[in-house]
């Protein structure tokens, strides 16, 4: 392991798939303990109108049907496959290091794409803009007003200028243009009355 990765740590990842899991196995669990406590309260205090609930479950597991033993067997399995695959499975990475710091400075796609939105909402004539960012790429449109070429690619250029040496130099940008002309029915009607 260099120096760079040591003071750098691990990524940060998205939460574990076993997590769920985890949190339905819970409930699950205090669910049962709830019932636990409800029959036991029943057998030893015995108030008044509670009937036990438990007690006709426990006659049929004393003779179980064969069928059902077999359908509950599998369906154990498959719960135990899918607890092991949860567990085992990676995490996926949430996370983008920035370029050029020395520290662990980590972000994530949704604050990629903001960046890059603010960055094209500064250029002159852009109207609107929105990103969408994935884990080496941003792509991003905007929309500007009677816009020429250069104005196109000076645009192209402002956005790949502030992203790259942020993010690095294998990140990817991609530039969507639209135009858009002024229309009486965007103007404020005359007279200030809205």
């Amino acid at each position: 392991m260099s120096a760079e990765q040591r003071r750098r740590g691990r990524a940060p990842a998205a939460s574990p798939r076993a997590r769920w899991f985890a949190v339905l196995l819970a409930l699950a669990l205090i669910t049962v303990a709830l019932i636990a406590a409800r029959e036991l309260t029943v057998h030893y205090l015995r108030p008044e109108g509670w009937q036990p609930w438990l007690g006709r479950a426990v006659g049929v597991f004393r003779a179980p049907d064969p069928r059902w033993v077999g359908a509950a067997g599998a369906a154990a399995v498959a719960l135990g496959l899918a607890f092991l695959l949860a567990a085992v499975t990676p995490r996926r990475r949430a996370h983008r290091a920035l370029a050029g710091t020395r520290s662990a400075v980590w972000v994530r796609r949704v604050d990629v794409a903001r960046y890059t939105t603010a960055t094209a909402k500064r250029f002159p004539g852009v109207v609107s803009a929105s990103s969408l960012a994935k884990n080496d790429s941003v792509t991003v449109t905007a929309e500007m007003l009677n816009p020429d070429d250069a104005a196109r690619e000076r645009l192209r250029q402002e956005i790949t200028d502030a992203v790259r040496p942020v993010f690095g130099e294998a990140f990817r940008v991609r530039i969507v243009l639209r135009d858009t002309v002024e229309d009486d029915a965007m103007l404020p009607p005359a007279g200030g009355a809205a």
